[in-house]
């Protein structure tokens, strides 16, 4: 950064690790920085927060170490949408 003390970390907030520019960097943590992390590539749904458990979908989100199930769905969709709705609540990011 370039107004300041450059913190420990840095989390992109669009997710673009070439792009620098002073509006996408932000100081964080590492629980920060990881909420705001793509799915893995190991992933089986392609949507974070989702897995597939025999043939329904389990949402679950992690949030300081501590473990939340959000549920369990017959859609994917509706897994990944219980999870981004729980994120904003504990987040307080308002839509």
């Amino acid at each position: 950064m370039h107004h300041g003390v450059l913190p420990d970390i840095l989390d992109h907030i669009d997710r673009d690790k070439s792009n620098n520019s002073i509006d996408n960097l932000r100081p964080s943590n590492n629980s920060q920085n990881n909420r705001n992390r793509r799915f893995t590539k190991k992933s089986k749904t392609g949507l974070t927060g989702v897995s597939k458990n025999n043939q329904k979908y389990r949402a679950r989100i992690c949030i300081d170490s501590k473990l939340t199930h959000l549920g369990t769905f017959v859609c994917p969709v509706m897994a990944s949408a219980a999870y981004i709705s729980k994120r904003n609540e504990l987040l307080n990011v308002e839509i």
